[in-house]
């Protein structure tokens, strides 16, 4: 398992890492670590490939740390970034380097290049922690409290990693497929069809929407209109009758349904969070 850490203060990297190896040692669980400085070089690292199983990132980050170069990834990210949530100019374009980087901008940007990865945050102060239902952050930790609660959060983060790593057999039309349901963004009705629409393609099974809903709900999927069962981890947010998921897709939601979807989805995040 790859951790990345990334904290301003060395001392807090080095309790981290030492936390960190005391966990896998008692779990024996292999653990590789990295850390960072900045915000920008992680991101840096992120951009060129580098993959992680978790973050563990300082949300109270000191600004001006580092220089990042703009991709049009995260250009496009910035571009649409609520402003509570990023100190940068409006305009962003890609190329330029940009070195004001909050622990919550950081996160928003690791969001968008990795996904669902779990973040946990580490804070001094526990005010910040509302911030973070905006980056989706999985765990806050207050750092004068890490001994006693490091090994839980530890804990529910690789049973989260598991949960994820699950996969289901299905009879598709074009074969039988084993597909992660981590990688599932939605199923959608299509006449005597359903269309499995995942992260790098599409299948095509007969199976009814009633029946998948009841299979699929234990893996975090939520049916938010009668054509479509969607993960609740590719929703980007819900209001105003509608569901947007990250890849922009929306879809509208009945007024018959809208407050128990809203109820369920709003579970869902405090659960991760």
């Amino acid at each position: 398992m790859y951790v990345m850490i990334c904290d301003d203060d060395k001392r807090d990297r080095e309790k981290i890492r030492e936390l960190l190896s005391s966990y896998g040692n008692s779990h024996r669980i292999d653990l590789s670590v990295s850390e960072y400085q900045s915000g920008a070089d992680l991101l840096q690292d992120m951009e060129k490939g580098q993959g992680a199983d978790i973050v563990i990132l300082d949300i109270n980050l000191e600004k001006s740390q580092g220089d990042f170069l703009m991709s049009d990834l995260a250009s496009k990210h910035i571009r649409h970034m609520p402003k509570q949530m990023s100190n940068w100019p409006d305009a962003a374009p890609s190329g330029n380097r940009l070195k004001e980087m909050d622990g919550l901008t950081v996160a928003g940007l690791i969001r968008k290049l990795r996904g669902d990865i779990p973040i946990v945050f580490i804070t001094a102060f526990i005010d910040y922690a509302l911030e973070g239902y905006k980056v989706r952050a999985n765990r806050f930790l207050i750092k004068d409290n890490l001994e006693q609660t490091f090994d839980e959060c530890m804990d529910d983060i690789c049973a989260e990693i598991q949960r994820k790593e699950k996969a289901m057999l299905f009879d598709c039309v074009e074969g039988r497929s084993r597909i992660k349901t981590s990688e599932i963004v939605m199923f959608e009705a299509s006449g005597r069809q359903s269309i499995i629409h995942t992260e790098s393609g599409e299948y095509h099974i007969y199976r009814r929407m009633d029946d998948l809903e009841i299979d699929l709900r234990p893996h975090g999927f939520l049916r938010v209109h009668r054509s479509y069962l969607v993960n609740m981890g590719f929703i980007r947010n819900i209001k105003n009758y509608s569901v947007e998921l990250t890849s922009g897709a929306r879809f509208s939601i009945p007024k018959a349904r809208y407050r128990k979807v809203l109820r369920e989805y709003t579970m869902f995040m405090g659960e991760t969070v």
